[in-house]
Parts: C-alpha cells; sequence; structure tokens
C-alpha cells in the first residue's frame, strides 16, 4: 500500500498522518543497510529492527520510511 501511494505521487509525510505511528517510522537522510539498521536502533531503541521491512525503505524528502512486518 505504501509503495503504490508512494509510487502515486503521495508525500510519506501524509501516508504517516494515515498511519499509526508505531507502524510507518523514519530516519534522517538516506542511510542504507547496516547505517540505515543502526540508525532505526539508535532511533527506536524499543522496537526490533528485525520486525521492519529495513531492506525496502521509502525515501522521501530527506527522511528515510521503514515499516513494519507486523
Amino acid at each position: 500500500m505504501v509503495t503504490t501511494l508512494r509510487a502515486a505521487g503521495v508525500p510519506a509525510r501524509e501516508i504517516a498522518e494515515a498511519i499509526p505511528q508505531s507502524r510507518f517510522l523514519s530516519v534522517d537522510g538516506s542511510p542504507a543497510d547496516a547505517d540505515l539498521r543502526e540508525a532505526f536502533a539508535l532511533n527506536y531503541p524499543k522496537f526490533d529492527p528485525g520486525r521492519w521491512f529495513l531492506d525496502n525503505p521509502v525515501r522521501d524528502e530527506g527522511r528515510t520510511w521503514i515499516v513494519t512486518k507486523m
């Protein structure tokens, strides 16, 4: 759903307003791979990075957004 909305031009911040915050989180910049995992863990220590689609992030407006697998 998130990928389809982004492809249609809907900004990630607008998608985030419609999805519960605990399901669609972001970090600053455009980190990838291990850097994204590290940034996510630092910003959200209560969340298990293994439960998030870190391999398929959404990048928009200087942020990297991640959707939960749950």
